[in-house]
């Protein structure tokens, strides 16, 4: 057990350097890497903001919802999850089609 926490967290460091060189993708699979190693909540986070930052926002708001829902994960996970899926349901709207405004009925001759 050691050690897959130690692989774990080396997959972690990984993913917070691709993270902050905004290689996203990499990040998701460090992140994936760490938390199939060792499975908290921290990683998972971190890799929900990374799934945001790629585009990948129905994934993100699933694994946040699932944090959300697990009360063993500490409050400050919970939180910061809300705060992920928040994030992604923004990015999530703004990119949805706006709603086509209706048209003005033409004027009857």
């Amino acid at each position: 057990e050691i050690k897959k926490a130690a692989i774990a967290e080396g997959h972690n460091a990984l993913g917070v350097l691709a993270l902050d060189r905004k290689n996203y993708d990499a990040a998701i699979k460090e992140f994936q890497t760490a938390i199939a190693n060792d499975p908290q909540g921290a990683y998972m986070v971190r890799l929900a903001s990374s799934e945001v930052q790629a585009g990948k926002l129905d994934d993100a708001i699933a694994l946040c919802d699932k944090l959300m829902a697990d009360q063993q994960n500490p409050t400050q996970v919970r939180q910061v999850a809300q705060a992920v899926r928040s994030q992604a349901l923004t990015k999530k709207n703004a990119g949805a089609p706006a709603a086509a405004a209706p048209s003005a009925a033409a004027p009857k001759q």
